[in-house]
């Protein structure tokens, strides 16, 4: 009697763990789910997995497959990248004490990063509207400054390395995230 007293309660705990277990995944968002839109939005991008990296570094990406949602953490993620390069444009204007051709790129350059956090805002703030193809212009801008700057480190005499490669290349390819989120919202 004993025994099958407890091999019915063995079976018992058995049982609801099984059913506790299964409780809690239907309680859980589905991972899949989630892993589809991230997927269809960096299938939209030249660097698959940049993308993929990039918003899954944000809490907010891993628990949404909302468009919005991530929309809105490219945009964030695109501000956070140009409040960094713009720190480092300043550290490196400090150390150059004379006007050289380089400080006159890094001025230019902290100019065009500065329209950037400019271009988020309006951007966020056109989406909001529903004026899209304003909203792509707006992140289109912060590209094609991005792209200037580092274009004007090989632009004319003396030539000078590059200082914000890193910088600039991921700001486009943020950018880029964040134009294919907008390609899928409006269906194109």
């Amino acid at each position: 009697m004993r025994r099958l007293a407890v091999m019915f309660a063995t079976v018992l705990v058995s049982v609801l763990i099984v059913l506790t277990y299964n409780v809690v995944q239907a309680a859980v968002p589905s991972e899949s789910a989630v892993s589809h839109t991230l997927e269809q939005v960096c299938k939209g991008v030249d660097d698959y997995k940049f993308c993929l990296t990039t918003l899954q570094a944000d809490p907010r990406s891993s628990s949404e497959e909302d468009l919005r949602v991530l929309w809105n953490v490219s945009l964030d993620l695109t501000n956070a990248n140009i409040s960094t390069s713009l720190k480092k444009i300043d550290a490196l204007l400090a150390k150059e004490k004379e006007l050289t051709y380089k400080k006159k790129i890094l001025r230019d350059c902290k100019r065009l990063f500065s329209d950037g956090v400019s271009y988020t805002v309006k951007a966020k703030r056109f989406f909001v509207y529903q004026l899209y193809f304003e909203a792509g212009m707006c992140v289109n801008g912060t590209i094609k400054n991005s792209e200037t700057c580092q274009s004007l480190w090989t632009q004319g005499t003396p030539k000078s390395p590059p200082l914000l490669t890193t910088e600039t290349s991921n700001l486009t390819k943020i950018s880029f995230i964040a134009n294919a989120i907008l390609k899928l919202w409006v269906g194109g």
